[in-house]
């Protein structure tokens, strides 16, 4: 025998409250929620306070300085890992590492100060990090200064350029975020390893994805991979990881391939995602 009907509105009620108090939200406790656009407001008020202090590199003097074909840290680099982390443990690993690292600039067109950021990451504790050195080489505004800022929108100055690898499109940075977790680099990987990217690709903030090492080859001198792990612009200098949280790369390209024919009839067939590896920033801090 069915409830009467004042017990089934009741119950209505009380499922209907309950849904009301109950969250929306699908993460997990401590994983943020990005805002984007507060993110992107947030890193140009600060780098425009440090603007007005006098405390950014100027991005043409920051070009002038690009001759340091070698780097030398005053303290060793974190050992890899060897202990397997899940992807969420990758993550968050990497999340306390990455800064985005880009320019301050004015367009010429308006009085506003605007922000272009791509990726970057920690790898030795005081500040210093490393990024795609054509993330840097920006020459289209007239008025630009070199920034770097934290997952949580914390602007840094730049402070000096520690090594420059030209044919990796690398670059090593002494940025004032001194309280990063730097991530260790391991330059031994094989086709068919598990990898992981966190990027913020068109400034969409941390998108985490994932792949596998395809291959690796030669271009100018150096060695990158090819990974399925996806990204896009704005995602250059981030880091490319493995499973257990070191920086098997970080992210330099992405290329196209087209069907043959008429280019009227040509269409992509996939796109190519391309990391300079690990092994050139090592490289970079080896005496030669």
């Amino acid at each position: 025998m069915p409830p009467p009907m004042h017990i089934l509105r009741a119950l209505t009620v009380c499922t209907l409250f309950f849904v009301a108090q109950t969250p929306a939200w699908a993460q997990a406790p401590g994983v943020p929620v990005q805002e984007d656009e507060v993110y992107r407001k947030t890193v140009s008020t600060e780098a425009e306070t440090l603007l007005k202090q006098g405390k950014l590199l100027s991005l043409d003097s920051f070009q002038s300085r690009l001759t340091k074909t070698q780097a030398r840290l005053l303290a060793p680099l974190p050992p890899a890992s060897s202990i397997p982390l899940s992807p969420s443990q990758v993550c968050e690993r990497a999340r306390r590492s990455i800064l985005s690292i880009g320019t301050l600039y004015r367009c010429g067109k308006c009085e506003l100060w605007h922000t272009n950021l791509a990726g970057g990451y920690a790898i030795q504790n005081g500040g210093v990090a490393v990024t795609s050195l054509h993330v840097l080489k920006n020459t289209e505004h007239p008025e630009a200064y070199v920034i770097a800022a934290d997952a949580k929108g914390r602007v840094f100055p730049v402070l000096e350029i520690l090594g420059v690898h030209l044919s990796a499109d690398a670059v090593i940075l002494q940025t004032g975020a001194s309280d990063l977790d730097p991530l260790p680099l391991q330059p031994h990987a094989r086709p068919g390893d598990p990898v992981f990217c966190l990027s913020s690709p068109g400034g969409v903030r941390e998108l985490f994805t994932t792949g596998i090492v395809s291959r690796f080859f030669a271009k100018s001198g150096a060695v990158f991979l090819h990974v399925t792990a996806d990204w896009a612009s704005g995602s250059s200098g981030s880091p490319v990881l493995d499973q257990f949280g070191n920086v098997l790369g970080h992210v330099a390209s992405t290329r196209p391939l087209k069907t043959s024919g008429p280019p009227e009839n040509r269409y992509v067939q996939t796109v190519l995602k391309e990391a300079t590896a690990s092994g050139e920033i090592v490289r970079l801090l080896t005496p030669h």
